[in-house]
């Protein structure tokens, strides 16, 4: 796969935005039921205005991972159905930038989100299993530890990989990163995942300004205001099993 920028998929969503795409999108999130509700996106395809820039853009991408699922043995339907559930999924990311898959174990939910960061880049994929003891968003974004300080006499952070994979994101705007969230149900989603669909839909601040020191320890930026909006290069996926 390519090494993807940001602006290549800005120029895709421009054309995606424009025509109808949106049918997937709710409140907070784009559901797409795996195995797939044979839903042939051919027509919004030629709806959308300007189709030789998709198919250059997200259309190479949808070809190249679809090729991928087939090789590794992963069908989502017969013929141009598989073709037209991977282009549902990849448009549907790139238009909400969250997309929650669901169905039953083993249809290949994990594996299709794992080819999607794979397209985006090397080192910029982050599989996260969720677990059932995540019962505070301090799960996902990380609390200051009041019994620790920073070399520089700063409160310290404990931070999880979900932060820290965050905090990377938001220092590389120009490169997109994909975190995937396995498994959603197996905690409540409304506790540990709430600040963050809310900075989602609102594009109001929530995550952490932090920054690592010399001596490894993680603390609020003395120049910061304490909280950053979401970046717009963090793209997530989360995977629901419908048989839990």
């Amino acid at each position: 796969f390519t090494d993807l920028t940001m602006d290549e998929i800005d120029t895709a969503l421009g054309v995606v935005a424009s025509g109808n795409f949106r049918w997937a999108a709710t409140r907070n999130a784009a559901v797409v039921t795996s195995p797939p509700s044979l839903t042939s996106l051919g027509s919004a395809s030629a709806a959308a205005g300007k189709p030789t820039r998709l198919r250059s853009g997200l259309g190479a991408a949808c070809s190249a991972i679809s090729d991928s699922l087939k090789a590794a043995g992963l069908i989502f339907g017969a013929g141009e159905d598989h073709d037209a559930f991977v282009r549902t999924v990849i448009v549907s990311l790139a238009t909400k930038r969250f997309v929650i898959l669901t169905g039953l174990s083993g249809s290949g939910k994990t594996q299709i989100a794992q080819q999607i960061g794979r397209w985006m880049g090397e080192g910029r994929r982050l599989l996260v299993p969720v677990r059932p003891d995540w019962t505070s968003p301090e799960a996902v974004l990380g609390y200051e530890n009041v019994l620790a300080r920073t070399v520089d006499g700063r409160p310290a952070w404990s931070v999880p990989r979900t932060l820290e994979f965050m905090l990377r994101a938001a220092a590389d705007p120009a490169r997109p990163y994909l975190m995937i969230l396995d498994e959603m149900n197996l905690a409540h989603v409304e506790r540990y995942f709430a600040d963050v669909l809310s900075g989602i839909e609102s594009g109001e601040p929530i995550l952490p300004d932090l920054d690592c020191g010399s001596d490894g320890v993680w603390g609020l930026r003395r120049d910061g205001s304490g909280l950053r909006p979401l970046p717009d290069n963090l793209f997530i996926v989360g995977t629901v099993n419908v048989d839990e």
